[in-house]
């Protein structure tokens, strides 16, 4: 399934349709936390990127769930 909408999204040259399902998954793997199948710190973060989109990482990871004051952490600590 993946593949036909890979080939979906190069072929229509939709990028936006797979920005947008990057964003989402992350999301969702972000308030899942794993389901707790692996474990994971509190401000478990997920992001998908193709380093194609055009956001910047700290939006990426706002619009993937990230708490706002974990970024700023992040950001303090320059880890991007």
């Amino acid at each position: 399934m993946f593949a036909e909408f890979d080939q979906y999204i190069q072929m229509k040259e939709d990028w936006e349709t797979g920005d947008d399902l990057l964003i989402k998954t992350s999301k969702l793997i972000t308030a899942n936390k794993l389901k707790g199948k692996v474990p994971v710190s509190d401000d478990f973060i997920a992001f998908g990127t193709d380093w194609s989109m055009e956001y910047d990482i700290e939006t990426i990871l706002l619009k993937c769930g990230a708490d706002k004051d974990n970024v700023k952490q992040w950001k303090k600590l320059n880890w991007f």
